[in-house]
């Protein structure tokens, strides 16, 4: 099961490949047993990887790498990890940890895989954090 968020609503990928795919959406499929949102399906989740064979079967629509939202919108709490590769920690010249670095992000700080980011400055040190 591959579970995402297609145009803002939740849906089961059952075939992409680097240019989109097809996405069942659940509510549609689910005859409302399931939420559009994806905050809430994930609320039900136990529920779904029950039914999410049956669900599959439901119309698939298309949808392009465009079309793909944060598989969750609008999380509690965002952690990050740095200095969690050796090469990482030698280009920044920074000693090397007995264990990883963590940290918070702000929840605002996600993003679609293809949505835009405000610099907001006029210099930024880019840095992708991978969920």
């Amino acid at each position: 099961m591959r579970f995402a968020n297609v145009r803002g609503r939740a849906s089961l990928v059952i075939d992409s490949d680097a240019d989109g795919g097809a996405a069942v959406d659940l509510e549609r499929a689910s005859a409302g047993e399931f939420p559009s949102d994806p905050m809430a399906t994930f609320a039900l989740w136990d529920k779904l990887r029950k039914h999410a064979a049956s669900i599959a079967g439901g119309e698939p629509q298309p949808f392009t790498m465009h079309d793909l939202r944060a598989p969750s919108p609008r999380p509690a709490q965002v952690f990050g990890i740095g200095l969690n590769f050796r090469q990482h920690a030698v280009e920044t010249g920074a000693e090397i940890p007995d264990s990883p670095l963590t940290f918070t992000k702000f929840a605002s700080s996600v993003n679609a895989p293809f949505g835009e980011i405000p610099i907001g400055v006029p210099t930024a040190d880019w840095e992708v954090e991978l969920v």
